[in-house]
């Protein structure tokens, strides 16, 4: 079997997330009474989603050079990993990132985990905006949202990325084109 780690991404390779953001806010929500039924609905469908249908089509390519799973460290913190762990820049297109029902509702309702906090304090060193863009405040603390049984990011060579987006697709995730990975120090920017 392959064994991916999230220390091989290669600069031009493309990100991919399998599962969209949302699960800490929504759930916190849900503790504090503000969570709209649909939200919890949407949630509580993309937790019970297993990563091995992704794994298994993930494992069918080459091209393939880091993979991780997005879990309490949030996008953020799993993506400085990959970052420090391959050496590379990664770049996010934040309004491209997947995000469920109700999770920007969520955080402006002021549903925020402790673990999201807890991800700013880790990763938000290593995190930086491109050059004139602005960023919602709400949306860049989704970036840092602590996930349950999360989405995989996988770091694909960009000539695998639209197939294996495809695939993805075609077993009926909700895999995403999220950035890309360049060369550079090991950080982040949000785009």
């Amino acid at each position: 079997s392959c064994v991916f780690t999230n220390a091989g991404a290669q600069p031009g390779d493309i990100l991919i997330l399998t599962k969209p953001l949302g699960t800490g806010v929504i759930t916190t929500a849900l503790k504090q009474g503000k969570a709209l039924p649909s939200w919890v609905n949407c949630a509580v469908q993309s937790m019970t989603t297993l990563n091995r249908a992704a794994a298994a089509i993930v494992s069918k390519y080459s091209g393939i050079h880091a993979m991780t799973d997005v879990t309490g460290f949030g996008l953020m913190g799993h993506g400085r990993e990959m970052a420090m762990g391959a050496g590379v820049t990664l770049e996010i297109e934040v309004e491209k990132v997947p995000r469920l029902e109700g999770a920007l509702d969520a955080i402006a309702l002021g549903a925020i985990p402790a673990g999201l906090r807890a991800n700013r304090d880790y990763a938000e060193c290593v995190v930086s905006d491109a050059p004139s863009r602005t960023i919602s405040d709400d949306l860049r603390a989704l970036m840092y949202d602590p996930q349950t049984s999360g989405g995989l990011l996988i770091s694909v060579a960009p000539q695998t990325a639209e197939a294996l987006l495809s695939s993805l697709r075609n077993a009926g995730l909700p895999a995403t084109a999220i950035g890309r990975a360049l060369a550079g120090k090991p950080a982040i920017v949000l785009r």
